[in-house]
């Protein structure tokens, strides 16, 4: 990703997932080690700190974001096999695929929706 991407997103983190999201977080001995945020049943964004990762935190979090919404849809791009892993391990499954305009990179849109 680029400097500007990335400089973008967490423009998008920090005046639109925050403000507006449903934000659950995940924390250590005082320490803010995640969160996720919710918009409605969307994915905005989830994020564990690399000192943290490991240790079931991001699993915690997409655990604890199924009990409010029992369906929930993401964005993860195609070249991030870390993330894509993650999720079709929790049992998330590919919707659609599509270029973003702005990166340039393909993105798969994922879902997954509580079972009973």
């Amino acid at each position: 990703m680029s400097p500007a991407f990335l400089e973008q997103e967490c423009d998008n983190v920090r005046q639109i997932y925050l403000p507006q999201a449903q934000t659950l977080v995940a924390h250590e001995q005082n320490r803010l080690c995640g969160f996720i945020a919710l918009l409605g049943h969307t994915v905005g964004g989830l994020f564990v700190d690399p000192d943290c990762q490991g240790k079931g935190l991001g699993q915690a979090l997409v655990t604890a974001a199924l009990q409010r919404q029992p369906v929930l849809e993401l964005d993860v791009f195609e070249h991030n096999p870390l993330g894509r892993r993650f999720y079709e391990r929790f049992g998330f499954v590919e919707l659609s695929r599509r270029h973003d305009d702005y990166t340039g990179q393909p993105v798969i849109k994922l879902r997954y929706e509580t079972r009973g």
